[in-house]
This record gives C-alpha cells, structure tokens and sequence, in this order.
C-alpha cells in the first residue's frame, strides 16, 4: 500500500471543516510519511484541525514522519494546537509543525504541544516548530521548549525552533536555552 503521501493544498482559500474531515486514513495502515500543506487557508479553523488530527491519531499507527503546515491560517487557535498535540503517535521519528502567523495561539497551546512531545515521542529524531509571528508568545513557550527537549534528547538529533517575532520574549529566553546546552556535555 501507500507509503508516502504528500498533498498541498496552499492558498485554497475555500477548503474548510468538511473538506479536511473526508481526509479519512482508515485505508492507508502502510503510511509512513503525511505532509499536508493548507497554509493560507482562510477557513480552516480549530474543528477542520481537529478532524483531521483525529484522523491521524486514529488510523496511522505506522506513521514515522508528519510535517503539517497551517500557517496563516488565522482562525486556528490554542484548540487546533491542542487537538494535533493529542494525537501525535509514539513511533513518530520526524515532526514538523507549521504554524507562522497563526495569531490566535497563545504560549499555552506551545506549552502544551512541547510537553506533550517530550512526554510521548521519544523515538523522534528531528523537531521543527515554527511559531514565527505568533506575537503573543511570551518566555513561557519559549522556556517550556528548552525544559522538554531534555525529555527527547537521547534521539534527537536536529532541532530547529522559530519564535521570530514574538515581541514578548525576553532573555529569560535565552538563558533558558543555554542552561539546555550546559548540562548537554
């Protein structure tokens, strides 16, 4: 069967709920690599997310490599963030998340999100988070992604974090980011 699938549905300003809801994987165990692209879709909101997170969680147990981009997609919110967090599978070895200028999340949808891969994908091997322009993100998701990479850190091998942006960010930041590599060697 199936065991790469990639589709890119960028700037189709009309997809929504249902559409994302029909995303059905029941037929596609096989599936080891999903990227899906549905950046700059006005429409889709928190209950389009969640369906098709609930999918993922649901149906694609083999699942090694997810990269989601909702980028600009402005009515996703903490919920959207939440409902991916929950049904990231334990095999997963590669993420990537998308969600620049996504404006409604707030840092705890981040914190939720980091703590929720430190907690359960400890084979992953290779994070990218961007949360560039999300400027209500203050320390708090910051300091969380430096305090649960020390959860994955026996697999991970590349990280790549974007809070570009986040006006609210501080050297508390930072620090938090060298305590990380302190203790790293």
């Amino acid at each position: 069967g199936l065991e790469k699938l990639l589709m890119s549905f960028g700037r189709c300003r009309a997809i929504e709920k249902k559409g994302l809801s029909a995303l059905e994987f029941h037929y596609q165990k096989n599936l080891k690599q999903l990227k899906l692209n549905i950046s700059h879709s006005k429409k889709v909101n928190d209950a389009g997310v969640e369906a098709f997170a609930k999918s993922i969680g649901h149906n694609l147990e083999n699942l090694s490599y997810i990269d989601i981009n909702v980028g600009l997609c402005r009515k996703i919110t903490d919920r959207g963030v939440q409902s991916i967090s929950e049904n990231l599978r334990c095999n997963l070895e590669e993420l990537t998340l998308n969600f620049e200028n996504c404006l409604l999340i707030t840092d705890e949808a981040v914190v939720f999100l980091v703590k929720s891969v430190g907690d359960n994908l400890k084979k992953l091997r290779k994070l990218d988070l961007n949360f560039q322009g999300l400027n209500q993100l203050g320390d708090a998701a910051v300091v969380a992604c430096a305090e649960n990479i020390t959860k994955m850190a026996t697999n991970l091998k590349h990280l790549t974090l974007n809070f570009s942006g986040s006006e609210k960010t501080m050297d508390k930041s930072i620090l938090a980011f060298i305590k990380f590599f302190d203790n790293d060697t």
